[in-house]
């Protein structure tokens, strides 16, 4: 995807970043633990375990995502949309970082 992606406008990926995350996008502890989420296959252990916080937190976290973005981010079709966004968030990143 992070590829396809590359050959996207970056105003038009910031579009969609902003678009799909934006209520996260100034919580970093929010995105992470939707990054670890989806990394972890929905493992709320291996979530907890990877970003050192109490499984109960990671539940938190989710259920406050859900609230702000105002769709279930484990939905199915939601989490592929919110998958696409941090990676085009990623290439942004790394289009920043080399100067682009």
């Amino acid at each position: 995807l992070c590829a396809l992606l590359l050959s996207v406008a970056p105003d038009r990926l910031a579009a969609y970043v902003d678009e799909r995350l934006r209520p996260l996008l100034d919580r970093p502890e929010l995105l992470e633990t939707l990054e670890a989420w989806y990394a972890a296959n929905g493992s709320r252990a291996a979530v907890a375990e990877r970003l050192g916080i109490h499984r109960n937190s990671v539940g938190y976290r989710i259920a406050r995502m859900r609230e702000l973005l105002g769709v279930d981010p484990l939905d199915p079709w939601h989490a592929r949309q919110l998958q696409a966004a941090l990676d085009a968030r990623e290439v942004l990143q790394a289009l920043r970082d080399l100067g682009h």
